[in-house]
């Protein structure tokens, strides 16, 4: 079973599809969402460059976006905060 911090890992590292266990988050193309395509959580603008989406929806949804950015900074990527 794929876990969430997976999927983060994986998005983080340029993969383009995947999903955790239940599919509530998933990556298609240069999006990741969490809980359905009205919430991205974040886009890819290049390689090691992101958008990552400041809107607060729910607990769980900001863990999700939370451990993201932990993740984006250990690997000195740049992230830009938005309202997706």
């Amino acid at each position: 079973m794929v876990g969430n911090k997976e999927i983060l890992e994986n998005f983080s590292n340029g993969e383009i599809k995947g999903k955790n266990a239940t599919g509530s988050l998933f990556i298609e193309h240069d999006t990741i969402y969490s809980y359905g395509y009205h919430y991205p959580i974040a886009r890819r603008v290049s390689k090691n460059k992101y958008i990552v989406n400041n809107r607060k929806v729910s607990q769980t949804t900001s863990r999700h976006t939370n451990e993201l950015k932990r993740i984006l900074v250990t690997k000195n990527a740049e992230y830009s905060e938005v309202f997706l």
